[in-house]
């Protein structure tokens, strides 16, 4: 063969190992955005649950619109226990804060 033709097709063959090499890593489309971290969430306002769920190996809770579970920080406190129909805070300060779930009940006149 022609070296100009070997050339050709060694170059042809390294194009798809350069475009792996340059190309962007793989990005997991499930994946939650980076800085979404429940154990370092702050809230502004009092706190308030919107959601609790129980699954069979483990629980968490809505906390002003932010997941949390038993061991996260949310506004100085931190989760110590999650059942149906409340969550419970342990504070800095040795105070304990019970959040229940609160639906809301509108009456149709």
């Amino acid at each position: 063969m022609n070296s100009r033709v070997k050339r050709f097709i060694f170059f042809v063959a390294l194009l798809p190992l350069l475009s792996a090499v340059v190309a962007p890593p793989l990005v997991d489309p499930t994946r939650p955005p980076d800085g979404l971290n429940p154990s370092q969430n702050t809230a502004t306002g009092p706190l308030t649950v919107s959601a609790i769920y129980i699954f069979p190996t483990y629980r968490f809770a809505m906390i002003n619109n932010l997941p949390v579970k038993v061991g996260d920080r949310i506004g100085g406190f931190t989760i110590t226990n999650i059942t149906s129909y409340t969550v419970e805070l342990f504070g800095t300060q040795n105070e304990k804060l019970v959040l229940e779930l609160v639906t809301s009940i509108k009456h149709a006149r």
